[in-house]
């Protein structure tokens, strides 16, 4: 089975709401709802699980709604109850797992609750490139030249940006494989430390994380300026259709 993990923790601290990110509106929905319609529409995808910050597992106040009202007004057939989330992602990726109690076949795939344009093609591909390798992560490469700078903001080196990639989710891979590298990661120290996240786990294991071509609108909204553009990006799909 292919299961999806929306993680949508967050208080909405950088963008000022004062409520969590994904309840902010886009177009005629929230920003999750965007999300969850496309894995939703995916065959592939078996379940949908999304993890919220505690009080947005079950309820938030009436102006925002919640998880569970927005699978309500959708008509979501897939989205199992809400998982609370921890104090950092990757402990809510670790609740949301515990919920699911999935077998070392299935394939878990994890997703940003704010990237709103994930698309049902993108989600296939990094499917079919789990399943064919054990794990996969979607990115881009940067538009932008990546510095490493010091400690006291002096330039110390350039990378190549062919070499290099912005990564974005789905990232997806069997859970027997994703168990081993976070008990690995958990053991050694490093499961919460800053930068990482799961393709980095797995990449430290030493398992073959496939990379999938992922998309520039495949935004992740994080602050004001982020919401403007999606908005754009939205009315710019809804006037081509």
């Amino acid at each position: 089975m292919n299961h999806a993990l929306i993680v949508a923790g967050g208080t909405g601290s950088r963008m000022g709401l004062g409520y969590n990110k994904v309840f902010a509106q886009l177009g005629s929905e929230p920003v999750l709802a965007h999300v969850i319609r496309a894995f939703e529409r995916s065959a592939n995808i078996d379940s949908i699980t999304v993890v919220a910050g505690n009080p947005d597992a079950e309820t938030v106040d009436a102006d925002h709604g919640a998880v569970s009202e927005i699978a309500a007004r959708a008509g979501f057939s897939k989205l199992r109850p809400s998982v609370a989330g921890g104090s950092t992602r990757m402990q809510s990726v670790e609740n949301g797992l515990r919920a699911l109690a999935p077998s070392d076949e299935d394939v878990i795939l994890i997703q940003d609750g704010g990237r709103p344009f994930v698309s049902v093609e993108l989600i296939d591909r990094v499917l079919e490139a789990a399943d064919e390798f054990g794990a996969a992560v979607c990115g881009v490469r940067p538009k932008d030249s990546i510095q490493t700078i010091s400690a006291d903001g002096f330039v110390e080196r350039t990378h190549q940006r062919s070499a290099l990639l912005a990564v974005h989710t789905p990232a997806a891979a069997h859970w027997g494989l994703l168990r081993e590298a976070r008990e690995k990661a958990r053991n050694e120290g490093y499961l919460d430390a800053p930068g990482y996240e799961d393709s980095a786990l797995l990449a430290l294991l030493g398992a073959k994380v496939k990379v999938v071509p992922s998309f520039y609108e495949n935004i992740k909204i994080t602050s004001p300026e982020d919401l403007v553009l999606a908005e754009t990006l939205l009315n710019s799909r809804e006037e081509s259709c």
